[in-house]
């Protein structure tokens, strides 16, 4: 699939089902959605070549058929219930999904579970019980974020 059949999935997805800015009709929000330097990362490091713009027509797709918590969004960041309190944008995800999602915002509570964060990477556990890091939150603030792993992975 090209960027032009992405783009105009997208269209379609936009004009014949909910529209982009329509919350999901999920009863759940996940405590977390990989940050979008991770997924750059993660791409770069598997030598997987992806046009900049096709990555986040994607990436919009799949925002757009995530449940997010638009209060917390909305809270976390006054400048954007600002601007959409004055008509810039018609929602908290209207923002997310065309522009704050790339900025690194984010819409969920992005929960840290300590312990299963160190039963599912060994590699943390080791580095943390050696003292070469102080804490697992320390690692994936650093770098485990943009590796792509889960701040509360299920073990």
């Amino acid at each position: 699939m090209n960027a032009v059949s992405i783009q105009k999935q997208a269209s379609m997805t936009q004009s014949v089902g909910k529209p982009m800015t329509k919350p999901s009709d999920h009863s759940q929000t996940p405590n977390y959605f990989i940050r979008y330097d991770a997924v750059r990362n993660l791409l770069r490091l598997q030598n997987k070549a992806i046009a900049e713009d096709t990555l986040k027509v994607i990436l919009r797709i799949v925002l757009d058929a995530t449940p997010i918590d638009e209060d917390l969004y909305l809270d976390r960041y006054p400048d954007v219930a600002k601007a959409v309190a004055s008509g810039v944008y018609r929602s908290a995800r209207e923002h997310l999904t065309t522009v704050g999602y790339f900025e690194g915002r984010s819409a969920w509570p992005d929960q840290f579970d300590e312990t299963a964060y160190l039963k599912a990477y060994p590699d943390v556990a080791d580095a943390v019980a050696s003292g070469s890091l102080r804490s697992a939150f320390e690692h994936f603030t650093h770098s485990g974020a943009i590796e792509g792993r889960l701040p509360a992975p299920a073990v």
